[in-house]
C-alpha cells in the first residue's frame, strides 16, 4: 500500500514511525518489493539495517519453515523487540543478530546468503562512509548466484525524509556497487517514493 492524504503529511521521514520501530516497509506495495525479490522456500535472507524488520517477517512468511532470515541492526532493543515478535507470532525461521554493519565482521559464513536487503540506510553519511566495508561482507556471504538488494529514497525534493542532497540518484547507488564489483541485473524498478536496485557479484 502507499501513503497518501494524512499519512503522506505526516511522514516525517523516509522511514515511517510503526508500532515496532522505524521502517519504509508501508512506503511502498510490500508485494510489488517482494514480487522482484522471489524469495523462495528455503532460501536464507540476510536484512542489513533491519529496523523494525518488517520486511524480514514478510521474507520470513516466503522463505518458509525450510528457510532462514536473519534481520540485523546494531541496536539490542530492535533485536529484542523483534526477538518478541517472532516468538508471538511463531516464526521459528526468523533470527535476530546484533551487529555494527561498519565496523564488525559479519556473522555469517562465506557463501551462505542467497539474498541480503539492505533498505533505506545507504544515504546516511556513516554507511556511505564505511560502505567498502558492507560491499565486502555483503559479497562474502552472498552465495555465487545471491542477490543484493538496495531500496533508497529517491533523489528528489519532498516534504518529508533526508534531505535532496543526502539521498542517493540512481545512478549514485549503481556507481558505488560498479566500483565494489556488483553488476545490476534488472532494470530499477520504481516504488513511488523509492527506488529497488538489484544486483550481483561478478567475482
Amino acid at each position: 500500500m502507499s501513503y497518501k492524504g494524512e499519512n503522506h503529511e505526516k511522514e516525517k521521514t523516509c522511514r515511517k514511525h510503526h508500532r515496532h520501530g522505524v521502517t519504509s516497509y508501508e512506503m511502498q506495495d510490500p508485494e510489488l518489493v517482494f514480487g522482484n525479490l522471489s524469495i523462495k522456500k528455503g532460501e536464507v535472507v540476510i536484512d542489513l539495517g533491519c529496523g523494525a524488520g518488517d520486511y524480514s517477517f514478510h521474507a520470513a512468511e516466503l522463505a518458509g519453515e525450510t528457510g532462514l532470515v536473519y534481520p540485523c541492526d546494531k541496536w539490542p532493543e530492535l533485536k529484542e523487540k523483534i526477538e518478541k515478535r517472532a516468538k508471538e507470532a511463531g516464526f521459528e525461521n526468523i533470527i535476530p543478530k546484533q551487529f555494527d554493519l561498519t565496523l564488525d565482521q559479519y556473522p555469517f559464513k562465506d557463501n551462505s546468503a542467497d539474498l541480503c536487503l539492505l533498505v533505506t540506510v545507504l544515504h546516511i553519511p556513516v554507511i556511505k562512509k564505511y560502505s567498502d566495508h558492507i560491499f565486502f561482507q555483503v559479497k562474502r556471504i552472498l552465495k555465487p548466484s545471491g542477490v543484493f538488494a538496495i531500496i533508497n529514497c529517491k533523489k528528489e525534493e519532498m516534504p518529508f525524509g533526508p534531505p535532496v542532497q543526502m539521498r542517493l540518484s540512481e545512478a549514485d547507488t549503481e556507481e558505488m556497487l560498479f566500483k565494489a564489483g556488483f553488476s545490476l541485473i534488472k532494470d530499477v524498478i520504481d516504488l513511488g517514493y523509492n527506488y529497488m536496485s538489484l544486483f550481483q557479484y561478478r567475482a
